[in-house]
């Protein structure tokens, strides 16, 4: 699996492909493009049987287990639930466990199904006993949303210029019930800026209480861990990734040596300063 900038450059890479394989006494198969000028180049017996890209409402495939459109080059959400089925934990993990998202895309929903989870267990219901009424109308009204999921298309293609001209911005922040980060790719082309959401992660804050100062911490923790990966797969240097959260208390933690804080704080704040510069990160109001 892998995306270049132009279809020459497609075209080559299959060719040396081919010329590995074909070195090892193998042939390749199953051929999956959303170039037209490389799918003329390859003989129709070594295409997927599922490749049109004329027919764009029946061409969805499933690549490293997310759904994508080569036609239209975008990303689709899938989602197979039995919204009449039994409210209990087990019954609920599963159906979570069937909305995959490895690159939070659908992140906020996500989250509140496991919130959900969380309060399940707090509550004390056995795997096979059905929750409280409360929950079961909670989870009935997240299970009817699970439906407009698959109305969501999200573009597979990040960078369409250079990766010179990219910048990455980091936004972290926590509530009591969770916390996570989003990254954004911003691009310049020509006089245009396009913005692109890249990737997200959130979790559940722990069970056991936590001040809101050090979530907003744990936050910032997950952004700078979530950047670095981002960083590496783009190749986008560290001048032009930002970090941005609205806690004030992290914000001064970060420009303070790790030995004056206290462990917990200590351990997470070495670890932001190993990933980040202290220039790098950023206020922003929380209404904005």
């Amino acid at each position: 699996l892998d995306s270049v900038p132009t279809d020459e450059m497609a075209i080559n890479l299959r060719s040396q492909l081919e010329k590995v394989w074909s070195s090892l006494g193998m042939t390749t198969g199953k051929w999956l493009t959303n170039s037209k000028k490389l799918l003329e180049e390859i003989p129709e017996h070594q295409r997927s049987k599922r490749l049109d890209l004329e027919d764009k409402e029946k061409l969805t495939v499933k690549t490293l287990g997310v759904c994508w459109n080569p036609a239209d080059d975008r990303f689709a959400i899938t989602s197979k639930v039995d919204a009449g089925v039994k409210i209990t934990r087990r019954n609920f993990l599963s159906i979570v466990a069937r909305v995959f998202d490895p690159l939070g895309l659908i992140c906020p929903f996500v989250i509140r199904a496991k919130i959900l989870t969380q309060e399940m267990c707090i509550e004390g219901s056995e795997w096979d006993e059905e929750v409280s009424p409360r929950l079961q109308l909670e989870v009935r009204q997240w299970l009817s949303e699970c439906q407009k999921l698959e109305t969501i298309r999200i573009s597979r293609c990040l960078i369409q210029g250079s990766s010179d001209k990219c910048q990455l911005h980091c936004f972290v922040d926590a509530s009591e019930k969770a916390f996570g980060a989003v990254i954004y790719l911003r691009e310049r082309i020509e006089n245009n800026i396009r913005v692109t959401l890249v990737i997200a992660k959130s979790k559940v804050t722990p069970i056991k209480v936590v001040s809101m100062p050090r979530l907003e911490l744990m936050a910032a923790l997950t952004g700078a861990l979530l950047t670095k990966k981002v960083m590496n797969t783009l190749q986008i240097n560290k001048e032009r990734v930002y970090y941005w959260t609205d806690s004030q208390d992290v914000l001064f933690w970060i420009n303070n040596h790790s030995k004056r804080l206290k462990s917990f704080v200590a351990n997470r704040v070495s670890k932001i300063q190993e990933l980040t510069a202290i220039i790098q990160w950023r206020y922003i109001p929380s209404k904005v």
